[in-house]
């Protein structure tokens, strides 16, 4: 049985994923998909771990359905739009406007190096 002693090393995984795939979308413009279910799967137990897990299944459809209407329109890549799905899995829907927030503002970061 999991014990929530382990949450803080699921975090810790999930922010390894995290930069691990923006370190390989800054160098090859692409998110592979492995990561991506590895940090899918870590959030699903930290919601477990933490009791949250129909709140953050929600957030994580809702938002993944919202960055795939934006992949649709050429708004964001297909990369950006399965990591933004994946990570959402890991919140609450309280939590969605710090997260889209975080999101626009590492996003801008981004263009402005590119650019």
């Amino acid at each position: 049985m999991w014990h929530t002693d382990a949450l803080p090393l699921v975090w810790t995984g999930a922010a390894f994923i995290l930069a691990y795939c923006s370190l390989h979308d800054v160098v090859s413009r692409t998110i592979p998909n492995a990561p991506v279910l590895g940090l899918l799967l870590l959030n699903l137990i930290a919601s477990a771990l933490s009791g949250t897990t129909a709140l953050a299944v929600g957030s994580g459809i809702g938002m993944l359905a919202a960055a795939v209407f934006c992949w649709n329109r050429n708004w964001v890549g297909g990369g950006d739009a399965k990591l933004i799905g994946a990570a959402a899995f890991g919140i609450t829907p309280a939590e969605i406007p710090q997260f889209v927030t975080a999101v626009v503002f590492a996003g801008g970061i981004l263009a402005l190096i590119y650019l």
